[in-house]
């Protein structure tokens, strides 16, 4: 009884959640960077065009009967092993949560604009040989969050695909990058370093195509 306790409490709080709300959206998003935005600082290499492919990203969306909606995202999905002599690992990978409000009153509408705040934590890992600038064999460890303001303009192209647009604006991005070194010839604690960065106002694209239920 006392192990079926939490079990209750638990689905009596999701029941009315629940009841408000409507059917979600699968998605299946591309990123794309534009004029040069880094998304993981250090670890992700600068964007060389004006329009830069970054990754794809699946996606859930919920919308609720009061016209919120909640959305959640897996991000930053990348993984490379090399058998150059710069970079033999690099790998990234983040979740997004996004809340916000649908400004259309007919959820069923062919076209629909909703737009909320987002807040998207990440890591990233990259080992590199000693072939590298330093000549030192070298593992950097990037952990970050950013802030993002998200509007999505949605076109329901048939009866439940939907396509979504939504140019997203980063308007903070802070991050701890540990950087290791191998490096026999110095003290254990002089091998690792750490670095603070932040950045701003960069530009992103997200296109997607979702199916709702």
């Amino acid at each position: 009884m006392k192990k079926s306790l939490p079990n209750c409490v638990l689905i009596l709080l999701l029941v009315p959640l629940l009841a408000n709300a409507q059917k979600p959206t699968i998605k299946l998003n591309s990123n794309f960077a534009l004029d040069g935005a880094v998304a993981i600082p250090v670890i992700e290499e600068s964007a060389f065009g004006v329009l830069d492919f970054r990754w794809f990203s699946p996606a859930i969306m919920i919308p609720w009967k009061n016209r919120h909606y909640d959305e959640i995202e897996l991000t930053d999905l990348f993984f490379r092993r090399s058998p150059d002599f710069e970079t033999d690992t690099k790998f990234t990978i983040g979740l997004r949560y996004e809340h916000g409000k649908r400004f259309n009153k007919n959820a069923n509408s062919n076209l629909n604009f909703r737009a909320g705040p987002s807040l998207r934590v990440y890591y990233g890992l990259e080992q590199l040989n000693d072939f590298n600038i330093i000549g030192l064999p070298t593992e950097n460890q990037v952990y970050g969050f950013a802030l993002s303001l998200n509007p999505h303009l949605e076109y329901r192209m048939f009866k439940r695909l939907v396509f979504d647009f939504s140019p997203y604006c980063e308007l903070a991005n802070i991050a701890t990058r540990l950087e290791y070194v191998y490096d026999s010839s110095i003290e254990e604690e002089q091998r690792q370093s750490v670095d603070f960065y932040f950045d701003g106002l960069k530009i992103f694209l997200r296109v997607g195509l979702g199916w709702q239920f």
